[in-house]
């Protein structure tokens, strides 16, 4: 069984999860390690939301249950850094002063709002915002490149009422591409997030066709994530993502 290295448990704003329950599912599946990244959404612009946590509690946590559990998994700190425009000078001074094993950089926000919400849809046609996310998510990652994964390539598609069943990628090659290219040259990994399976899509994120492109170009670092904020999505069809990947020659980074 593949390491989950993108899990979220009760530090991050969008789950309840005690991070104990996450470890134990994790050694129940096999795995031999975890790692938990935490949302930091510096300045996020949902009103009534504050998408940080608070360092120095989560790190004295993760510490005990390293501590707790040293002689059956290895536990990982990390966090899942919202890459915006407005955002990045803080992101840079954020790593400069904390300490994590891994990072993920990932978009959350376009024109100031996440696509998970139903509004945000209202803007304009489905196609144009999901070409507009992929360019802002190039513009953030050629302002701020220092991340070891970048998250969830086509997050977006999670969200659109129509585009997500009828999902091509190809359509948005010119955007996806230079992604591809961009992360390749600075040596980031490509992040498989399984997140989507549970918003009943039958593809992660990215898409299959996406991992082609990355193959195509000469891709070759890859990560593993369930993006689960519960401990019941822990390791989420990591058995199906196997399968799949048994046909590349990627390799998982650690």
């Amino acid at each position: 069984m593949y390491s989950d290295f993108h899990v979220h448990s009760r530090f991050s704003f969008d789950s309840d999860e005690d991070p104990n329950n996450n470890i134990l599912k994790a050694i129940d599946l096999g795995m031999d390690s975890i790692c938990f990244t935490e949302h930091m959404d510096i300045d996020w612009p949902v009103e009534g939301e504050d998408a940080t946590f608070d360092y120095d509690d989560y790190s004295n946590a993760i510490d005990l249950y390293r501590n707790r559990y040293r002689d059956k998994i290895k536990i990982y700190k990390g966090v899942e850094l919202g890459l915006w425009e407005k955002n990045i000078d803080k992101n840079i001074d954020y790593l400069k002063n904390h300490d994590f094993d891994y990072v993920i950089g990932s978009c959350h926000l376009v024109n100031d709002m996440d696509p998970y919400y139903p509004k945000f849809w209202e803007k304009d046609d489905e196609d144009k915002l999901v070409k507009l996310f992929l360019s802002t998510t190039l513009n953030c990652l050629k302002d701020f490149s220092n991340v070891n994964t970048l998250g969830h390539l086509d997050y977006i598609i999670r969200y659109a009422t129509n585009l997500k069943n009828n999902y091509r990628p190809c359509e948005f090659k010119d955007l996806i591409y230079p992604i591809l290219e961009f992360i390749k040259e600075n040596d980031i990994a490509l992040e498989i997030n399984t997140g989507n399976f549970k918003s009943g899509l039958d593809f992660p994120n990215p898409h299959y066709d996406i991992w082609d492109m990355y193959k195509e170009i000469g891709g070759k670092f890859i990560q593993i994530g369930s993006d689960a904020h519960s401990c019941n999505y822990v390791g989420q069809k990591f058995d199906l993502i196997a399968e799949k990947l048994a046909k590349y020659d990627f390799e998982i980074i650690r």
